[in-house]
């Protein structure tokens, strides 16, 4: 048997050799790819809607994490945290009338339960977020 072509293959130059033959493999399916100019449509609406309803309960929490203050669910506190020129947004908790920083319908209707603080006390509820992207 041939110790030099043993050498070559059964030592450090084989796998130099085959990370060779793969590096010069993985960069040709990486120019293909990229030559084929492959477009992906995303939709945004899932996200946008995480986003809005985070912003929501920003606006309208109390003191401590998670519970939504009473006293913010006004219309001044969501003219003060949303652009109406950018997002109209209505907020309503179950027994209650909306709140809003423009008069609106859209069909982008969010529901979260929510712990409310009423004072000293801390009631269940549900919140009803309608908003729309007005940009």
């Amino acid at each position: 048997m041939n110790k030099k072509g043993q050498g070559i293959i059964g030592g450090k130059w084989g796998y130099y050799l085959i990370y060779i033959v793969l590096f010069t493999i993985s960069i040709a399916i990486a120019a293909a790819y990229i030559n084929n100019n492959v477009l992906v449509d995303v939709d945004f609406s899932d996200l946008e809607s995480d986003v809005v309803g985070n912003l929501v309960f920003e606006c309208l929490k109390a003191d401590e994490f998670g519970i939504i203050d009473n006293n913010k669910l006004n219309d001044q506190t969501l003219q003060n945290c949303f652009d109406s020129e950018v997002y109209h947004v209505k907020v309503k908790l179950n027994d209650g009338a909306w709140s809003q920083n423009y008069d609106f319908s859209s069909d982008n209707e969010l529901e979260y339960y929510v712990l409310v603080k009423d004072g000293d006390k801390l009631k269940n509820n549900i919140l009803w977020v309608d908003f729309e992207n007005v940009t």
